[in-house]
């Protein structure tokens, strides 16, 4: 999997765009990644857009480890919002299990979108 991660200075969010197979190790230097960039914006909230990736071949205890690592996240977004893009219905399926994994044992709130341009929407909103 390829990757990106940017700090929006219009929307005042940070932006990963993923591009590919997704893999743990992959999602886990995405959030690497991240990480500098929650701590610079620290009122950012983010956008994790998979729209262009597939979660092809990650089973539900792979969803569980990534579910995992993204705790390391809740110092940074606490009290902040995660808006996950996943266009493909399997895709966004796996999205469903990682938010029921995800939110009860983390201080952010997390929503899944089919397009950006909503993802977006909700992410600025104050």
């Amino acid at each position: 999997m390829e990757y990106t991660v940017t700090y929006d200075e219009d929307l005042k969010v940070l932006i990963s765009r993923a591009y590919g197979t997704l893999t743990v190790p992959d999602v886990s230097a995405l959030i690497d990644e991240a990480i500098p960039l929650l701590i610079k914006h620290p009122t950012a909230n983010f956008i994790d857009d998979y729209s262009e990736g597939n979660a092809e071949g990650l089973t539900s205890d792979h969803i569980w480890q990534i579910s995992v690592d993204s705790n390391r996240m809740s110092e940074h977004l606490s009290g902040k919002k995660l808006a996950m893009v996943l266009k493909d219905d399997v895709d966004y399926g796996l999205g469903r299990m990682w938010q029921s994994f995800t939110e009860a044992k983390v201080p952010y709130e997390i929503q899944l979108f089919r397009t950006i341009e909503e993802a977006a929407a909700w992410a600025s909103e104050k």
